[in-house]
């Protein structure tokens, strides 16, 4: 963890922060703490290859995430918790014909690790049909307010103010990425910001119109997108549209969108 940010309150969902409890109380040291991360997220990763791997999609969409140098150095080598986050996403996405309150759960627990995730579950749910798409957003909200009791039982109230903090992290912006390359071409930071908010709201405008309109699952594109378009971009969030792709209904441009941003952020990571 950087200094930054051992004195800042959790910016993850509340799931995920329980979580870090159980770790930080059980592990003997520092060294073991950040290992248990790294296994917890190398496992989420297995666990959405397989995932990828029972559904029809191609076998180079399973090849590219599988065996993808970029999610093997952040994840299995950096513990973050986009991989859980992912795994739960995925995994609702598989069982969302056969057990929809499995799916439902998985959605919300999605969710409490990192709430980026509710923009898949949004347009998931926009591209369903009238009814499955009522009994969808039914059964979510069922599981959301036991997550909410849950999380209400462990933390109080104070674990709302988490999702408070992102107003802030979304104002930063980093030395790699649009926001950087937005500078270079000369733009002030509330340009940038502004530039980028615009673009990310056009983007799921579209998205969204699409799924609506054509029923069109378009998760991986979006994915791909708001990674691409965060002020501060960090290269594990290229998982969003990677894991994503077997749940797009236009793979065959969603995979080479994924496999562009994975060669611009490990391209960051190579010594030069």
């Amino acid at each position: 963890m950087g200094a930054s940010w051992h004195h800042t309150t959790t910016l993850y969902g509340p799931l995920f922060t329980a979580l870090s409890e159980g770790v930080a109380y059980l592990a003997p040291t520092a060294n073991s703490a950040q290992f248990a991360f790294r296994v917890l997220a190398a496992l989420s990763m297995v666990a959405i290859v397989l995932l990828m791997a029972r559904s029809a999609r191609p076998a180079l969409a399973i090849v590219f995430v599988g065996w993808n140098p970029v999610f093997a150095l952040h994840f299995a080598g950096g513990g973050h918790n986009d991989a859980l986050m992912m795994a739960f996403a995925v995994g609702a996405i598989a069982t969302a014909t056969r057990a929809s309150w499995w799916s439902a759960a998985l959605w919300v627990a999605a969710i409490s690790v990192k709430w980026i995730a509710v923009v898949f579950l949004i347009l998931h749910a926009l591209a369903l049909a009238g009814s499955e798409r009522t009994r969808l957003v039914l059964r979510v909200a069922v599981a959301g307010l036991g997550g909410v009791v849950l999380s209400t039982m462990l933390f109080g109230v104070g674990w709302l103010r988490a999702a408070g903090g992102l107003s802030g992290q979304a104002r930063r912006t980093g030395s790699f990425g649009a926001a950087k390359w937005l500078a270079d071409a000369g733009l002030h930071h509330r340009m940038i910001l502004g530039s980028l908010t615009f673009a990310l709201g056009l983007s799921f405008a579209y998205l969204a119109y699409l799924a609506v309109t054509r029923s069109r699952h378009n998760l991986s594109a979006a994915g791909t997108v708001f990674a691409a378009l965060q002020g501060w971009l960090n290269p594990w969030y290229a998982l969003w549209g990677g894991a994503m792709i077997g749940a797009e209904d236009a793979p065959f441009l969603a995979i080479p969108a994924s496999i562009i941003l994975s060669a611009i952020v490990l391209s960051d990571a190579i010594p030069r």
